[in-house]
């Protein structure tokens, strides 16, 4: 059975604003995928800031980096705001791509876990199925 799916996510590297629609057509074109564009410093704190400072050890049962036995417990709400835009951006572009006609629409990782909340606030409202691991 063959299945037809539109892959959505990071394109791995920080691509110029007058590049991406350019790069956007190719990926859908060769690979059916639609790209989410992050720069650096956003990819920074949203995956290596909250995402494996934060969701990784809470999913993997680990003392979180910030925490320290007897000491004054910090968190960075910078890095929150940063998982926030980069989800609200992977939302957007599964809003891009999805078609009412769709099924279901599977977000698969711990990094967009607050993608759906976006997605079913959009005037598409796709339904999503979540797997976090």
């Amino acid at each position: 059975m063959d299945i037809e799916f539109i892959w959505v996510g990071w394109v791995g590297c920080d691509i110029p604003v007058s590049e991406r629609p350019r790069v956007t057509q190719r990926l859908m074109r060769d690979h059916n995928c639609y790209p989410v564009y992050l720069e650096t410093k956003l990819m920074e704190k949203y995956y290596n800031g909250f995402c494996n400072d934060v969701l990784w050890p809470l999913f993997h049962y680990v003392p979180l980096p910030m925490y320290q036995a007897g000491a004054e417990k910090k968190f960075d709400p910078s890095l929150w705001e940063a998982y926030k835009e980069a989800n609200a951006r992977f939302a957007s572009a599964v809003c891009q791509v999805w078609d009412a006609g769709d099924d279901d629409t599977c977000i698969n990782t711990k990094t967009t876990i607050n993608a759906d909340t976006t997605t079913t606030t959009s005037s598409k409202n796709p339904t999503t199925q979540k797997t976090v691991h």
